[in-house]
């Protein structure tokens, strides 16, 4: 669509487009503002990441950062700028312990916090899992050579995990830039590329002609991140696995990580609690008596309950399909060697689907199922979520499979077994940690996703992160702040199940 007017191939709408500097200056803010947020995130994470893996820092404590990282993974990310708006607003309650001002929330500064709290899990869980890789002798052998501490420490963690701190960069610059939950509530005056394509198809004269352009300058950035991401994993280099070595004492790191530790879970904290604390008041912050009619009348709005009911539907269902669409194409990939144009062409498929941002790629589903039967259904929903999620899973599955030692096929084949039965006997059971840890990723990001349903959900088909945009416009925050916390809840419930029938399953193997 963006390459034609009325009928005719033309490129007069990217002259429309790009006439007014508008889009340059969204594309511009959108690029800067997240590059200096992943930057800040991934040298968090790598911080507190060195804390887990490089000190001598309690473990329960460490256990308890690995956990208190991850809560902001089960909450949309439209809900931060709320929970921003009432921490740090005008009305906020820490305004009100520091008697003024310390950010403001409605442009850069907000952003940048939002951004923090949303790409902060990632980056952590990309190096905390990075660093379980490095050769802890690489420290131990600086450190007999006498090497300065920072010699050391560049030694024996940077240089082998730059490449993933590089990694980390990109990927946190790719969410930041492709999100449309923290603009939407904390973008204020300051253009955004993610605003710009909201306001071009869903405003109040849509234009999928140049909403197409739009898309397509989203584009630039996700396909350069990815070529960039290819080269590093082919530069990169495998680590051994070494034993935990003795981690020699200094007293004056462990307490720098843990002050800079508790700060970044009180930072994360101060936002997210307002989530399940104010709809408990009656009027905040009007008035602070305590009272649960907020959460009685949003449990007897039957259009939120409905919602919300179509969330835990699309999530189920996405997540049963989108966990056997994957584990069929890592079987074809890892075990089918016949087919290799396939195999070729399925393993470049996630690296396609990570370049489209999810709004983009709500759009193009949109566009292309518009005339069909299945618009305006639950089931393109569904769809959509098994497509935009569907990179992480494969990946996690094509791992998996591959580090299975196949010797238990061959003497299953030597036995008569079908294909089919050793993927049942063998396969499935052994990749049973894997298949619960697909699912639970699928179930939590349909329940927190909005980027890539905003365009294609409608009045019958409202899911519970894009009836929380709606909301705004009625500045319904209890309304918001009570169904973040079902999604909370319910997320957390999942994981939960999830963590106790992974166990289960470690246990039925040994």
């Amino acid at each position: 669509m963006a390459f034609f007017v009325n009928g005719s191939f033309s490129t007069e709408n990217f002259k429309d487009v790009f006439s007014s500097g508008d889009v340059i200056k969204a594309f511009t803010n959108s690029f800067s503002i997240s590059l200096l947020s992943s930057l800040i995130t991934t040298i968090t994470a790598l911080i507190i990441a060195i804390g887990i893996n490089f000190t001598n820092l309690n473990k329960n404590f460490k256990k308890f950062l690995e956990i208190a990282l991850m809560v902001p993974m089960f909450l949309p990310t439209i809900t931060y700028g709320f929970a921003i708006m009432h921490s740090f607003g005008k009305q906020g309650y820490i305004l009100k312990l520091f008697a003024k001002p310390i950010i403001d929330i409605y442009g850069v500064g907000g952003l940048l916090l939002g951004y923090f709290i949303y790409t902060l899990p990632v980056s952590f869980i990309l190096l905390n899992n990075g660093m379980k890789y490095i050769d802890k002798r690489y420290g131990l052998v600086s450190t007999l050579l006498y090497d300065s501490g920072f010699k050391n420490f560049m030694i024996s963690i940077i240089k082998p995990i730059r490449f993933t701190i590089i990694i980390s960069i990109i990927q946190c610059f790719f969410l930041s830039f492709t999100d449309f939950g923290i603009p939407a509530s904390l973008g204020g005056n300051t253009p955004l590329i993610a605003k710009s394509l909201y306001e071009q198809m869903m405003g109040s004269v849509p234009d999928f002609n140049k909403g197409a352009i739009i898309a397509l300058v989203m584009m630039i950035p996700s396909i350069l991140s990815i070529v960039v991401i290819s080269i590093f994993k082919e530069k990169n280099t495998s680590e051994n696995i070494s034993k935990n070595i003795y981690v020699r004492k200094n007293r004056a790191r462990d307490v720098f990580i843990i002050i800079f530790s508790i700060f970044v879970v009180l930072i994360i904290f101060s936002v997210l609690i307002s989530v399940v604390i104010i709809p408990f008041f009656e009027d905040y912050p009007y008035n602070l008596n305590f009272s649960l009619i907020n959460i009685k009348n949003t449990l007897n709005d039957n259009e939120l309950l409905g919602a919300y009911k179509n969330s835990i539907v699309v999530a189920l269902v996405a997540s049963i399909i989108g966990t056997v669409i994957a584990y069929i194409g890592a079987l074809f990939t890892t075990r089918k060697q016949n087919i290799n144009k396939f195999s070729k062409v399925l393993n470049v498929t996630p690296s396609i689907i990570n370049t489209v941002p999810g709004m983009v790629l709500g759009i193009s589903y949109l566009l292309a199922f518009s005339p069909t039967p299945i618009h305006n259904t639950l089931f393109i929903v569904i769809i959509c979520d098994v497509v935009h999620y569907f990179s992480t899973p494969y990946l996690m599955f094509s791992d998996s499979l591959s580090k299975l030692n196949q010797n238990w096929e061959t003497t299953s084949n030597l036995l008569g077994d079908s294909w089919f039965k050793n993927v049942k006997k063998i396969l499935v059971p052994n990749s049973y940690k894997t298949i619960v840890e697909v699912f639970t990723y699928y179930f939590i990001n349909n329940m927190v996703t909005v980027s890539a349903v905003i365009f294609i959900t409608g009045a019958r088909t409202m899911v519970i992160t894009t009836k929380i945009k709606e909301l705004q416009y009625f500045i319904r925050f209890d309304d918001i702040f009570v169904i973040s916390t079902m999604i909370l809840v319910t997320n957390i419930i999942v994981k939960i199940i999830s963590n106790k029938l992974t166990k289960r399953g470690l246990k039925n193997e040994n």
